[in-house]
């Protein structure tokens, strides 16, 4: 088996995210380096956008964008001092915007990603919608292996 170097760990804030880093750590201990990616859904913004036309010339839309990424650069940060098995200076954050499943599979390939560790649902707790989970997306379209952490 090929030594897993770098490895894409994908947190999404939902409540076993803390788990699932400290898991994927454990399974991944000769990692060089570890990144941590998290998706603001386009989804997300596609409704903010509707709101914001309440707020007319208010930037409404932008300042959400740029507090959403802020945000969850700052929570991975933590988490990764947290629950990061004294690894944080291996640690590389990727925060995005847009549909979580591409976005994964964009920084696999830009980062030339060896393993994607994921928990086996999203933070909307459904197994699957009618387009199909993220994670299960990931799963079918990966060109490297998946590692799926279920819940405890």
């Amino acid at each position: 088996m090929q030594k897993l170097e770098r490895v894409l760990i994908c947190i999404d804030f939902s409540d076993y995210s803390e788990q699932l880093l400290a898991d994927a750590i454990a399974f991944t201990p000769d990692a060089t380096q570890v990144y941590l990616i998290s998706v603001v859904n386009s989804r997300d913004i596609t409704a903010v956008r509707s709101a914001s036309n309440y707020f007319p010339g208010d930037n409404f839309l932008d300042h959400y964008i740029e507090r959403s990424l802020q945000s969850r650069e700052e929570d991975l940060r933590k988490l990764a001092a947290k629950r990061g098995g004294g690894k944080q200076e291996n640690f590389r954050l990727i925060v995005k915007v847009g549909v979580p499943f591409e976005e994964i599979l964009d920084a696999v390939e830009e980062e030339k990603i060896d393993l994607v560790v994921m928990g086996d649902r999203g933070r909307s707790n459904l197994a699957k919608t009618l387009a199909g989970s993220n994670a299960e997306k990931v799963f079918r379209h990966s060109p490297v292996p998946v590692l799926s952490i279920r819940r405890r």
